[in-house]
């Protein structure tokens, strides 16, 4: 059966403008931006870029003398709504439900090309960019004096107390703070955290993916009877792969049980996880500015951890001299710093325990612990084989990053079969290949 393609873009100035003769249209999203993008493509002999009474960029139909009939005037900032359908025939077009968007944004700015202007596009992370904030979280010690010398911490601050400081506090959504959903923020702890300078939130956000390797993204999906926008913010992926449900079923050649694969650019390989891959886990301690670095070499544990005593006169923390241990610890960690896979967590205020009967088989003490925990779960939850690579397909069903999906795959040999995260999605609609979707692989997460 052939399918018309429906599309619809609306731009929301006051009113709601339904642009049109748009050449392409392409939106781009991945997992370790923290800004995903939809650039619209639109002929410059049907628009000319003009400027709006406060100075700024507005694009306006034909001339800028028909801006003041108001059938296109479209400025930096207007929100503007993308859906992509298939349909059969006109039962089918009656029955589409436009306002179930597959993007939704603001406008950041315009481009210029030879014959073409495109209108380039933000997804929420836009209205985190106008608003300067300045703020400081640390530690809430107990009162209690013996608790404090032993340096008991009542609290401690959360990734998602420093996100919801920002959503709250940000003007352009202070109105509807249920906008941006937090349920998919992880709960994790990061300690001391401070914004010296005012920063708007997308700068912060961007502090946080840096200084604790996190990922941060927004994704917007519909939900029953509303478009949730939600901002996804923690570790790349899940430690715990359980219940995990996978959002589509792909093959390739084509299983008429299964979404079909118009194209692929996949590999199958194999990994040594001993020799190439480092997972390297950082922990500030509370109260301290000094951290526990821990790592894997050949599947083990090895331990960074500066000796430290305290000065009972001072209360402060000394550091002595690295001993020889602690000289063996760096020339380990250092061995893996260069491995073709490095994986970072940095997660403030995990412990970890020596071990004082356990012992490697070089004699070092066994190590456990949440850090420990963290590092073991992702060495051990990282495929030794699996598919990398891309492939695409058609819009439906809508995936977004950060999800999972099946993909199977006739090797020639056997059909194999494997579930994946997925790490990123382009989604483009043009006259020559018509709207498809290219999904890029993340790690594999079981075979099939």
């Amino acid at each position: 059966m052939l399918y018309n393609i429906y599309s619809k873009i609306i731009i929301t100035n006051q009113i709601d403008l339904e642009l049109e003769n748009y050449s392409s249209v392409l939106i781009n999203s991945d997992i370790e931006s923290l800004t995903s993008t939809c650039t619209i493509n639109i002929p410059n002999k049907n628009v000319v870029l003009g400027k709006n009474n406060l100075g700024y960029p507005m694009l306006l139909q034909n001339s800028p003398s028909d801006s003041t009939n108001g059938q296109l005037n479209i400025v930096v900032g207007n929100k503007i709504s993308v859906f992509f359908d298939y349909y059969a025939n006109a039962t089918q077009l009656n029955e589409i439900e436009s306002d179930k968007k597959n993007f939704i944004g603001y406008i950041s700015r315009f481009e210029y090309n030879e014959d073409t202007i495109d209108i380039v596009c933000e997804d929420a992370n836009w209205l985190f960019k106008h608003t300067r904030l300045k703020n400081s979280w640390g530690f809430d010690v107990v009162n209690d004096t013996k608790e404090q010398e032993s340096g008991a911490v009542k609290t401690r601050t959360k990734l998602k107390t420093v996100i919801e400081f920002i959503v709250f506090n940000t003007d352009s959504i202070q109105y509807d703070t249920s906008f941006i959903d937090l349920s998919r923020v992880q709960d994790i702890d990061i300690g001391k955290f401070r914004v010296n300078d005012p920063s708007t939130g997308a700068e912060i956000f961007e502090m946080l993916k840096e200084e604790y390797k996190l990922y941060l993204y927004f994704t917007s999906e519909w939900i029953t009877d509303k478009m949730i926008t939600y901002l996804n913010a923690g570790l790349k992926y899940r430690l715990d792969n359980a219940d995990l449900t996978s959002k589509a079923i792909y093959s390739y050649p084509y299983n008429e049980m299964k979404y079909p694969v118009i194209s692929k650019n996949i590999t199958f390989n194999t990994f040594n996880k001993v020799k190439d891959l480092a997972v390297i886990g950082t922990s500030k301690q509370s109260n301290s500015d000094e951290s526990v670095v821990i790592g894997t070499l050949d599947g083990k544990i090895v331990i960074k951890k500066p000796l430290e005593n305290k000065d009972k006169t001072t209360k402060k923390i000394k550091t002595e001299k690295p001993s020889q241990a602690e000289k063996e610890a760096d020339a380990k960690l250092d061995a893996i710093q260069d491995r073709s896979t490095r994986i970072e967590l940095n997660l403030p205020d995990m412990y970890v325990i020596e071990s004082k009967t356990e012992k490697y088989s070089d004699g070092s003490p066994k190590l456990s612990g949440t850090l420990v925990d963290y590092v073991l779960s992702t060495w051990n939850n990282f495929p030794i084989s699996g598919f990398e690579g891309s492939f695409e397909t058609f819009l439906k069903p809508q995936i977004y990053i950060g999800e999972t999906v099946d993909f199977w795959y006739d090797t020639g040999l056997q059909f194999v079969g494997e579930q994946h995260y997925i790490d990123a999605i382009q989604i483009s609609l043009n006259a020559s290949s018509g709207l498809s979707q290219e999904i890029k692989l993340g790690n594999k997460i079981a075979d099939l």
